[in-house]
């Protein structure tokens, strides 16, 4: 009898890990190139580029945590209904 393999392959994980590689060094060359243009170019300071990164970062992730609490209360205050269409979860 053969033995049934699950999860994923080698190959696929190499190749998920390149794209992200990827992903990531395009990343850094553009915020390495935005950095020399926003103090070169635009005579912005180091210091108020890295809060305005900042800013860019924590504005997002501020959200996150916004809608995750919004769906948890939610959730919370309709949890017979979701049992009732998705069963016990």
């Amino acid at each position: 009898m053969a033995e049934k393999t699950s999860g994923i392959r080698f190959k696929d994980k190499i190749g998920y890990a390149l794209g992200d590689a990827g992903g990531t060094l395009t990343f850094g060359i553009i915020g390495s190139f935005l950095q020399m243009f926003y103090t070169d170019v635009l005579y912005i300071t180091p210091a108020a580029v890295s809060r305005m990164y900042t800013a860019a970062a924590a504005i997002p992730a501020a959200s996150c945590l916004l809608m995750a609490l919004f769906l948890g209360v939610l959730y919370t205050l309709n949890r017979d209904k979701v049992r009732e269409l998705y069963g016990n979860g």
